[in-house]
């Protein structure tokens, strides 16, 4: 503005020059009679004004850029004073959480921020495995776990209303009218009203089944013809119960209507559009590669085989993903965002977006990762269930949540949607009841709300204490050296279970004892107390797996005829019954 001012003026006085300076000057002469003197003059007077405006221009158009660069300077000084500080900030944060994670003894982890659609912290710590001398970094890919299962919720919202079927189905369409009459389950109810909504909010009342994973024979389709084997004492709708098996059940239904395999379409809708380059499956990955964690025993200080990761996790739909650090901010930042991706471009319709998050039912948070008061300085809450996230809230703030936990791997999704804000935590190691993920969590939610801490370096690394002792699940003893009711004999042969597949009994020479066979896993079977009753105790690639409850049963009319075996340590609420096959 300043320079159109000074141009404007300039312009004008050479007009008035030019056209009036002859008019002017001889009425002066006309006046004065003194023509020459009044021409002299009257030029300059002329090149005075003149030189007074442009000198005038001058100055204002110097003060004009000194403002502008005066102000923009302050504005860099300014973000440049705020990175600094928020620098400073995070890395007091990172010192932090990585000295917490070395007391821990756990062998690596990733942990990443998102705020306001930008990924602020973003760290790796650790190995990738001990002894490995390989470090953690932002490009290593951790096995997920648990959090898949938002992943499997995404897809098949998706499907139902984006399908190769050219039709629109609702979240609560029974799956029957989606998969055909032949489907069912054991029960007349849930045959005819379940539907996608009940086996995403585990509302169908199935208990967990989950060593049916063991078993590489079986296929992800056959679980949409096992239902009808999955008996259980839940009622339908009227208590949620946790169930893995539901999510191989719901990657079945998506298969079935995106008409591509669950891993395709979860490239094609989901990891592609976000950006997600690094993200993968267990089964597909190669766990000698210097960039994949290992899974390590951390209790017992061991690590695990991983050809059992990639047989447990071979079906998807519960736990099968591995991904990066980065790779996951994006993945925080397509539910913060409801359903964008990080060039803010709709990958989900927000609606569809925002539906995995709506509660759906209640789901008991167990007792042993409860953060309440009085025995703990502050209450966070996470009991209703929603389509694979935990909603609740924490000082306040409105929470989305899940954790992922298998043999050697633990993670942790957290996420504020008032606040745009979101925490990824995961490691290559055991983290029983959750304790450090969910101590770690709340500090970094504490730290990124600007609030103090109720958390420090010292509680990290012992909570849940000093406000409670720990309390993990608690060891079953079994006694060693008893002989089996019956002739060793008559316990060997091959089982089966319609859903489950083959059971078999062997009998070991080099420790003379029965072992019993399932898929991947193998246990050493040793007679306890209680008549035809043994304890299973890992070997090989589950040598970290140990299974209680091996209940042989015999014949009504002959006590020394085994007919069958119900193996109590697979499924506690429904434990599965093998029936032996005769020749």
């Amino acid at each position: 503005m300043v320079f159109n001012s000074c141009w404007k003026m300039v312009s004008f006085l050479f007009y008035f020059g030019s056209k009036y300076i002859r008019k002017l000057r001889v009425g002066l002469r006309r006046i004065f009679c003194a023509g020459s003197v009044v021409k002299w003059n009257l030029h300059r007077t002329l090149i005075v004004v003149t030189m007074v405006t442009l000198t005038t221009c001058l100055v204002l158009v110097l003060w004009s850029v000194l403002c502008t660069n005066t102000a923009e300077n302050a504005e860099v000084t300014k973000s440049c004073v705020d990175q600094r500080q928020a620098a400073v900030s995070y890395t007091d944060l990172r010192n932090t959480i990585e000295e917490s994670f070395k007391c821990r003894g756990k062998s690596g982890m990733v942990v990443a921020v998102v705020k306001d659609g930008k990924t602020v912290i973003s760290e790796a710590f650790g190995v990738t495995l001990p002894g490995s001398n390989v470090n953690v970094t932002r490009n290593t890919r951790f096995l997920i776990s648990s959090l898949t299962k938002a992943f499997t919720a995404a897809l098949l919202v998706d499907v139902l209303a984006n399908n190769s079927r050219n039709e629109s189905y609702e979240l609560g369409t029974p799956l029957r009218d989606i998969l055909g009459d032949d489907f069912r389950f054991a029960d007349e109810e849930r045959t005819l009203h379940a539907s996608a909504e009940d086996v995403l909010s585990h509302r169908i009342g199935i208990p967990a089944k989950g060593f049916m994973r063991l078993n590489p024979d079986l296929k992800r389709s056959d679980f949409l013809y096992f239902p009808r084997f999955w008996n259980t004492s839940f009622p339908f709708r009227g208590f949620s119960k946790y169930s893995s098996t539901s999510y191989t059940l719901a990657a079945a239904i998506t298969e079935k209507l995106g008409g591509k395999t669950w891993e395709e379409l979860a490239k094609e809708r989901l990891f592609d559009p976000l950006g997600m380059t690094r993200t993968g499956f267990a089964f597909t990955t190669n766990f000698s590669d210097a960039d994949v964690a290992k899974p390590y025993g951390s209790y017992r200080k061991v690590p695990i085989d991983p050809l059992f990761t990639r047989v447990w996790n071979s079906r998807c739909g519960s736990g099968c993903i591995v991904s990066t650090v980065d790779d996951m901010a994006k993945w925080i930042n397509f539910i913060l965002s409801k359903g964008k991706n990080a060039q803010g471009h709709q990958v989900f319709p927000e609606e569809r977006a925002e539906t995995l998050t709506h509660v759906r039912t209640y789901l008991r948070t167990s007792r042993r990762s409860v953060i309440a008061k009085p025995v703990f300085p502050e209450t966070s809450v996470a009991d209703e269930y929603a389509l694979a996230w935990r909603n609740g809230y924490y000082k306040g703030n409105k929470l989305f949540s899940h954790t992922g936990s298998s043999p050697g791997f633990a993670s942790m999704i957290m996420l504020y949607p008032n606040e745009n804000m979101g925490i990824f935590i995961a490691m290559n190691s055991d983290d029983g009841a959750y304790y450090y993920r969910l101590a770690l969590a709340h500090y970094i939610s504490d730290y990124m709300h600007g609030e103090a801490p109720w958390l420090n370096t010292t509680t990290l690394c012992s909570f849940p204490r000093p406000w409670m002792e720990p309390q993990y699940k608690p060891k079953v003893t079994y006694v060693t050296g008893l002989k089996p009711t019956l002739p060793y004999i008559q316990y060997i042969g091959a089982y089966k279970n319609d859903a489950y597949g083959e059971l078999f009994i062997n009998f070991n020479q080099s420790t003379f004892s029965l072992q019993g066979f399932y898929g991947l896993g193998s246990w050493q079977l040793f007679p306890q107390e209680e008549p035809n009753n043994f304890y299973g105790k890992g070997m090989w690639a589950l040598d970290f797996w140990n299974i209680p409850g091996w209940q042989f049963y015999t014949a009504d009319d002959d006590p020394k005829n085994i007919t069958k075996v119900s193996i109590m340590g697979f499924d506690a609420n429904d434990s599965p019954f093998f029936y032996k096959e005769f020749n």
